[in-house]
């Protein structure tokens, strides 16, 4: 067990529990914010969202995410509380990365009316994993 310089053992203990579904409705909130602010149209009702905010499943796809993201305008809202980028795809959908104090990113892709996975549910709460292939990331405009 670790210990610090004064010599106090560190169990490995959850120190914060994510309130997942929360979280995910607060992406989906600011994905619909951002897309309305970027790009001046309302996200249509009927358009699905699928949040990703588990920064371990983020992990898993990063270079395919980076790959997407590389080039991409990157807007600092806040310097080291919130930046974001986008890209779109070219089926009218968009992928959103969103990073609050430079350490915790989330993810969202936005599928177009009819263009969304069979797993992902009505209620666009959307899951805890990215079952989506890696081609979702390669039709990015």
């Amino acid at each position: 067990m670790p210990e610090t310089a004064g010599g106090l053992l560190l169990p490995h203990l959850v120190a914060f529990h994510m309130n997942v579904p929360r979280l995910e409705r607060a992406l989906i909130r600011y994905v619909r914010g951002l897309h309305r602010f970027e790009l001046g149209t309302r996200l249509a009702d009927d358009c699905a969202v699928r949040p990703v905010v588990k920064p371990d499943v983020i992990h898993l796809f990063r270079s395919a995410v980076e790959r997407v993201m590389t080039g991409r305008r990157q807007v600092i809202v806040q310097s080291e509380v919130f930046w974001y980028q986008y890209g779109l795809t070219k089926d009218r959908g968009s992928v959103w990365l969103l990073m609050f104090f430079d350490a915790f990113p989330m993810l969202a892709i936005v599928y177009p009316p009819g263009k969304a996975p069979a797993d992902l549910p009505q209620s666009h709460r959307g899951s805890l994993v990215l079952p989506c292939e890696p081609d979702v990331f390669a039709t990015v405009n």
